[in-house]
């Protein structure tokens, strides 16, 4: 071998010790020959050797590149602190590993078509056996693992802490390892790529990039149609915790089963490995787009809590599933740009007694998320679990599209205290569990076309505290949140109570007939009614509203106020006063239920309240009041032509006149009781008002006229009769007292509220 070396010319070497069978030499010569090439050596390439008893070059530094070809290395390859231009181990068999920690390459380090096997101790770790050591390491140039095989006994196949790469470090083209690969606070000057990747963890910890630094992207593809489109398969969970993306990161057409519930976790993690997990990236940060594309397949929890997503995050087609875990967790997280999951199906394996809380069942989870982009889960099936979407600030629209979620006795839908720029669409697709935007604010629409809700009780008797989950059985909740744009309601089907108390909007679109039996709207206000699609002009039946009103599950007037308020704005005072009564008569019977007022008080009450509605429909309608004045006048009438026996109506002059109204004598002047007629003369000149029965009648009855005959003439007389009249007339004075007064005061009523108007 030695003299094949000196036998080479200066420059170049190639050793090669056979074709057909390795040619086995001793490690020690072999370092030997390394550590004395000639001056010039610009590369030396050791070809179809054998070489027992593994091979030192521990602190080396060599002017050339290093290169084995075909080998068999029996031993350790012991490459620590060594400085080298570069070092490819192609196509070799390495029987107990690779210790590099500390080593400096100006180019590259390639391991292509290897096959490293051995479990070694190391100073960089206490506890910990590896099958590759690269920790602490500068690589100048890229790592190549094209084809490598690491078939470990060790806990890890390659650990690589704090290792600085200047180029690509590729895992390609059917890579595999059986144990984990490690490069916790790693810097990658340029991309990772896993493309055609095998990971099958025994302890199921397949890759970890914690806290590292890659100024490219992440790569974590299937290969293309040259290398069969094999596809990647990642049996274990992948950490990017803490780490940071200069790229982009980029998971396409990967079959992926992560750590169950119990492994491949850390203790110094805050999930303990207690979660189904694929992907533990809390607070990582990416410059570009999060993607996964493809036909991937998902076990397991992807965990991307606080994380900053520049561009954004999309993971369409896909297929997720987890136990006791959401699928996928944005909770805190920022996105530049969209976050989507459309067509994907999103599946949480609940376990019997695994949870103790069923508010707490989602399969997308993205609480505290900042979006810049639209929120999309169009067409989306989730099973088991919901979509968590509360304190959430949203750039765009929330797109549910023909989405399926079946999460019986949980939330289908959580936005609770979310704000958005734009609009909530639920279109088609049906939404089993309980769809709440509490307290949350759009500037948009929230639009319900064609779409199915319904709350089931199933799961439901678990309890928060000592509360329901759902005591109402609410199907669709939107207390005390506004959306600016207005609210379409146009439902395929409803079952379960529409909670609207407090809500505030610009309108409301609806049909009528598709309302549950059940709504909540104390305190929902509106400015007018629209049409649900195309032209028209909305619901403005004031009988179709008044129905939709009594719908309410808990009665309140101030309901049918706000109803009336837009029906007045539109013009339709008449169908404003409409709903105004019935508000009234609302009132009234609650009133009478009320359990606090006592009953004669709240008969009292009511029968005051019911004659105001039939004298003058609560002020709204004052002619009404004509009636019964026109009723105590024609009586009044009737009782001066039929008067009782002794009955007289006498003048201030004391002048008398019978029950036909003809003027007598004046009895003071004659005193007895014999009747002499007067003739007209008098009243005619003026000198006394003549009496009138008709006038006499409208005068004493209707107080706001004076026709001075009651300034006149007042009734007298003796006899049972004649007193009975006066007392008659007395209360019709004062029932026309009380009647014109309910119609001053709701003529004056109105035109306060048209001024005000």
């Amino acid at each position: 071998m030695q003299q094949q070396l000196l036998a080479a010319s200066a420059g170049t070497a190639v050793i090669d010790l056979g074709e057909d069978a390795l040619w086995v030499v001793d490690g020690a010569a072999v370092s030997e020959v390394v550590a004395n090439a000639p001056a010039g050596t610009r590369s030396l390439t050791i070809r179809n050797a054998s070489i027992k008893g593994g091979l030192a070059l521990f602190g080396m530094e060599l002017a050339f590149a290093l290169r084995f070809e075909g080998c068999f290395i029996g031993g350790v390859l012991d490459l620590r602190d060594a400085q080298l231009v570069s070092v490819a181990i192609i196509d070799c068999r390495l029987k107990e590993g690779v210790l590099a920690n500390g080593i400096r390459t100006r180019r590259d380090v390639d391991l292509s078509g290897s096959t490293i096997t051995g479990a070694l101790e190391s100073e960089a770790s206490t506890s910990q056996t590896s099958t590759v050591w690269l920790s602490e390491a500068e690589i100048g140039g890229r790592l190549l693992c094209d084809g490598t095989r690491i078939h470990s006994s060790a806990a890890r196949a390659i650990q690589a802490d704090r290792t600085t790469f200047g180029g690509s470090v590729r895992f390609i083209h059917g890579f595999f390892a059986n144990a984990e690969l490690r490069f916790i606070g790693a810097h990658f000057r340029a991309s990772v790529d896993f493309t055609g990747s095998v990971f099958r963890p025994s302890n199921k910890r397949a890759l970890d990039l914690g806290e590292s630094t890659i100024d490219g992207s992440v790569f974590i593809i299937a290969d293309t149609e040259d290398y069969g489109e094999a596809r990647t398969s990642i049996h274990g969970r992948v950490e990017l915790g803490n780490a940071r993306v200069g790229g982009r990161v980029l998971i396409r057409s990967v079959d992926w089963t992560g750590s169950p519930a119990g492994k491949g976790g850390h203790f110094y993690l805050d999930d303990g490995g207690q979660q189904h997990v694929a992907l533990w990236a809390p607070r990582l940060a990416v410059a570009g787009d999060f993607l996964m594309q493809g036909d991937c397949t998902v076990s397991g929890l992807i965990d991307l809590r606080s994380a900053e997503i520049g561009g954004s995050f999309s993971a369409e087609d896909h297929f997720f599933r987890a136990e006791n875990a959401p699928n996928v967790d944005l909770s805190l997280a920022t996105v530049g740009g969209d976050v989507s999951l459309a067509n994907s199906d999103l599946t949480r394996v609940v376990h019997p007694g695994a949870e103790n809380y069923s508010r707490e069942r989602f399969t997308f989870v993205a609480s505290g998320l900042d979006c810049k982009g639209v929120v999309n889960l169009s067409r989306a099936k989730l099973r088991g679990g919901g979509i968590q979407l509360r304190n959430a600030v949203i750039g765009a629209n929330v797109e549910l599209h023909g989405v399926r979620i079946d999460n019986a006795g949980g939330y289908s839908l959580a936005l609770r205290d979310t704000v958005g720029a734009g609009s909530v669409r639920l279109v088609g697709g049906s939404f089993v569990g309980r769809v709440s935007a509490n307290h949350a604010t759009f500037q948009g629409r929230l639009v319900v076309e064609d779409a199915q809700l319904k709350w089931s009780s199933e799961g439901s008797s678990i309890r928060e505290g000592t509360t329901t989950f759902n005591p109402l059985g609410s199907a669709l909740e939107l207390i005390a949140s506004e959306f600016k744009g207005g609210l379409v309601l146009n439902w395929r089907s409803v079952d379960g109570v529409v909670d609207l108390t407090d809500c505030r909007t610009s309108y409301l679109a609806d049909d009528h007939e598709r309302w549950p039996a059940e709504i909540r709207m104390s305190g929902f206000t509106y400015d007018r009614f629209a049409p649900v699609a195309g032209g028209g002009d909305g619901e403005w039946s004031v009988q179709q509203r008044t129905k939709w009103l009594g719908r309410q599950a808990t009665a309140d007037p101030g309901t049918y106020e706000q109803a009336a308020k837009v029906f007045r704005s539109r013009g339709a005072v008449r169908s404003a006063d409409e709903l105004l009564i019935e508000g009234r008569r609302l009132r009234r019977h609650l009133a009478k239920t009320d359990p606090d007022s006592g009953g004669v008080k709240r008969r009292l009450l009511s029968a005051v309240d019911r004659t105001y509605e039939e004298i003058a429909g609560y002020g709204l309608k004052p002619w009404r009041a004509l009636a019964p004045i026109g009723i105590l006048v024609l009586v009044t009438i009737g009782w001066l032509l039929l008067a009782p026996a002794g009955t007289v109506v006498t003048s201030v002059q004391s002048e008398v006149i019978d029950s036909s109204g003809l003027a007598l004598v004046d009895v003071s002047t004659t005193g007895s009781a014999e009747w002499a007629l007067i003739g007209h003369d008098r009243c005619e000149a003026g000198e006394v008002e003549c009496f009138s029965i008709p006038w006499f009648a409208v005068d004493a009855v209707v107080p706001l006229v004076d026709l001075g005959q009651t300034d006149t003439w007042h009734a007298s007389g003796v006899g049972s009769g004649a007193k009975i009249f006066g007392h008659f007339l007395r209360g019709a004075q004062i029932a026309g007292w009380a009647t014109s007064a309910i119609a001053a005061l709701s003529i004056a009523q109105i035109g306060n509220r048209s001024r005000s108007n």
